[in-house]
């Protein structure tokens, strides 16, 4: 903002003020008006449309879209819109401005009279201000458009759009920052401008130090608690949760030719699926709550996470070889964890597969009659 202030300060033309901020009003507008639009099209249009062409799937869009916001009809959707819009009026109002002062600041193409005398680096109207300006005014715009338009995923809410986009607005002011900053502190330190500025970039620089500084902390108290764990990027190498059979069985997997690989199931963040990761065989299923959300449903895991409780508790070997088969299964781990999730019928397997790693208690059955383990191979 000081940057933009000065360098739409320095032109002294109101009519330019005013345009570029009108711009920027302009533009949220225009994004209020297109949800609005989308909301109408999706209540009223497709529906209409739907019983037109005897359609009963567009028919019952509108009744889905309004039913998603657990309202009842399309006026209580624009009430719930209205007052949220309410909510984060000042989220709006910042971006609004900051929009309209980068249009401003492009406004003019020309220099002024009092530009004649300065340095390249002190003149607004430099192809690098105006670069700096393009990167402020394109990071306003990737923070603004999510206010209006997200990805809808399993989550309900924009929260995996506002990474992408607030990842990439951030670098791009960061670099228009530092390019600002240099401007303005470039002038006289008398000026009163670069006082001002001088004492809030300290602040901001201060209270920004400040996550760096307590998260590593954070990120490496892990390492003051376990002595053996040293700073690497090898992230299979922290493996302290493992047990003494696990880490014997992974080594043992890490040598052994690939095959789909079966283990415990459970949830995200959690020991489970810790043999594949550390051995780097592929596992039938991992974490189910990720591998639905980064593969958009469930379509494309079916019922393996219940087929594979099943290999575990069933007793009856048609049963299990039939998913053995289904999934071209070629390992089967069995340790303590999967003996704590499951009712583990082992008996099927020691019976018929062979056991070809065990150590403590943990075995790993490979099934020897599967010509081709790896589809593809």
């Amino acid at each position: 903002f000081f940057y933009l202030a000065y360098l739409v300060l320095r032109k002294r033309d109101k009519k330019t003020l005013v345009k570029g901020l009108l711009r920027g009003l302009g533009v949220t507008l225009a994004l209020y008006g297109a949800s609005l639009l989308v909301t109408f099209f999706i209540t009223r249009v497709i529906p209409y449309l739907g019983q037109m062409l005897d359609k009963q799937n567009w028919s019952s869009a509108g009744a889905l879209f309004i039913g998603s916001y657990g309202v009842e009809n399309l006026n209580e959707i624009l009430q719930v819109a209205l007052a949220r819009r309410a909510e984060t009026f000042g989220g709006l109002l910042t971006l609004t401005l900051l929009i309209g002062l980068a249009f401003a600041a492009f406004g003019s193409r020309n220099g002024t009279k009092e530009e004649i005398n300065e340095t390249e680096l002190e003149k607004t109207s430099t192809p690098s201000h105006k670069f700096a300006v393009l990167l402020i005014l394109f990071g306003g715009l990737l923070v603004l458009i999510p206010e209006f338009i997200f990805l809808r995923d399993q989550f309900d809410n924009r929260m995996n759009t506002i990474f992408k986009f607030y990842f990439q607005a951030w670098m791009l002011w960061g670099v228009a920052a530092a390019y600002g900053s240099a401007v303005l502190l470039r002038k006289s330190l008398r000026s009163a401008w670069t006082k001002v500025y001088s004492f809030v970039l300290v602040v901001v620089l201060w209270i920004g130090l400040a996550y760096p500084t307590m998260a590593v902390d954070t990120r490496l108290n892990n390492f003051k608690q376990n002595p053996e764990n040293v700073l690497q990027l090898d992230g299979a190498a922290h493996s302290a949760y493992l047990s003494q059979e696990d880490k014997a069985a992974v080594a043992w997997l890490q040598t052994a030719p690939l095959g789909t690989l079966v283990e415990a199931v459970g949830g995200s963040y959690t020991h489970y699926a810790r043999i594949s990761t550390h051995s780097g065989q592929p596992s039938l299923l991992g974490w189910p709550g990720h591998e639905s959300q980064w593969r958009g449903g469930n379509e494309e895991m079916g019922d393996r996470e219940q087929d594979i409780s099943r290999l575990y508790t069933t007793n009856i070997w048609a049963e299990a070889n039939q998913i053995i088969q289904h999934y071209r299964i070629r390992y089967i781990y069995v340790g303590a964890l999967e003996r704590t999730t499951y009712d583990v019928h082992e008996g099927k397997f020691i019976h018929l597969l062979q056991p070809v790693f065990q150590f403590g208690s943990v075995t790993i059955y490979e099934v020897p009659e599967l010509e081709n383990p790896m589809p593809g191979n």
